[in-house]
């Protein structure tokens, strides 16, 4: 059914002439062009049109019950307008595409005088996932009232709303065949699920070897890192693994996490966990995101990241420099973790 019906159907008997037809054409090129979906209902839960939109994500939909395509039920929905004398204008459910939607009901009467709905049908898949990732970090920031859902800025005073300041890095876990830069890389040491280690140097020469030796045994690497990307895959012949750089400038060649963005680095590392199966993550240039930002912060954000690591399947290495943080602040951030008995001679 062309949507040029729709307008017929509540248009006085005699039908439109020429001119409503070209009026009713030019609207259906418009909404089929939009970027929603716009249905209509017959009183018996049958939809006799539906936009572009919708037939590009569930197919045919002329003829077939709204309820079992829209809100993915066997029934009519408990709050269908056509049902109740007042359902509810708006109702979000998910659709039997596994995608939710957000469907704004219009009453209007079809010739005849038969009830009907003009529907809107916004996807709101990726807010609601977006607004839980919020959630979730207000719960673990301990946010409970607006003047609280503020995080910190680089300034340490400034502060700026969390939904502006959040910003998702997408990284693809993988795995890649590599030689890495030792004469031995099966010593690797084997590294335990659930646990955060820490290796103390002055230049993250080590921590990089370790992290390099477990990829290369198979595991899926993120490095997070001071050192510029392309350095890190010439060094330690990383060709596909995901290394974000720390830093605010601006490089289109690589993934980029501002240092004061801490909420970033949590999300960052978060989603990572959540799709890796044997995940090794390097954090390198902890005292550069403490002088940026307050150590309270740091220390707060590695131990939300410390509960990630222990509820996942992966692990993590974290290089210090002891001699550029106060030894309290040292005992503070490796309190849990373990030290890494690396089998490089050099320890």
């Amino acid at each position: 059914m062309t949507i040029d019906k729709i307008p017929r159907a509540i248009l006085p008997e005699g039908g439109p002439d020429k001119k409503v037809m070209k009026r009713q054409d030019i609207l259906r090129r418009f909404i089929d062009a939009l970027p929603i979906g716009v249905t209509v209902i017959d009183p018996d839960h049958v939809i006799i049109y539906a936009n572009t939109f919708l037939r590009d994500r569930f197919g045919e939909l002329r003829g077939k019950k709204c309820y079992v395509l829209y809100h993915a039920l066997g029934i009519p929905h408990p709050e269908c307008p056509l049902d109740l004398e007042k359902g509810d204008d708006v109702i979000e459910s998910p659709g039997s595409d596994g995608r939710y939607y957000r469907i704004r009901h219009s009453e209007n009467r079809l010739r005849g005088g038969r009830k009907a709905l003009v529907a809107v049908v916004e996807d709101i898949t990726d807010h609601r996932r977006m607004s839980k990732e919020l959630d979730t970090l207000r719960d673990m920031l301990g946010v409970s009232t607006p003047a609280e859902r503020y995080v910190s800025s680089g300034d340490r005073n400034a502060l700026r709303p969390l939904t502006m300041y959040y910003h998702e890095i997408d990284v693809t876990p993988v795995t890649e065949r590599i030689k890495v830069a030792t004469d031995e890389p099966e010593t690797a040491v084997t590294l335990d699920h659930k646990t955060v280690y820490f290796i103390e140097e002055r230049k993250p020469e080590i921590s990089f070897r370790e992290f390099a030796r477990q990829v290369a045994k198979g595991a899926e690497g993120l490095c997070i890192t001071r050192v510029h990307p392309s350095k890190v895959r010439d060094a330690w012949n990383l060709r596909t693994t995901p290394i974000i750089w720390l830093s605010n400038i601006k490089d289109p060649e690589v993934k980029c996490l501002e240092p004061t963005a801490l909420v970033n680095l949590l999300s960052l590392v978060s989603s990572f966990l959540k799709k890796a199966e044997n995940g090794v993550v390097l954090l390198d240039g902890i005292e550069y995101l403490i002088s940026l930002n307050s150590f309270q912060d740091v220390l707060k954000y590695v131990g939300f990241i410390n509960d990630k690591i222990m509820m996942s399947e992966s692990t993590m290495i974290v290089d210090l420099d002891p001699e550029a943080l106060e030894k309290k602040e040292v005992r503070l951030l490796e309190r849990d973790m373990i030290e890494l008995n690396s089998s490089d001679p050099t320890l």
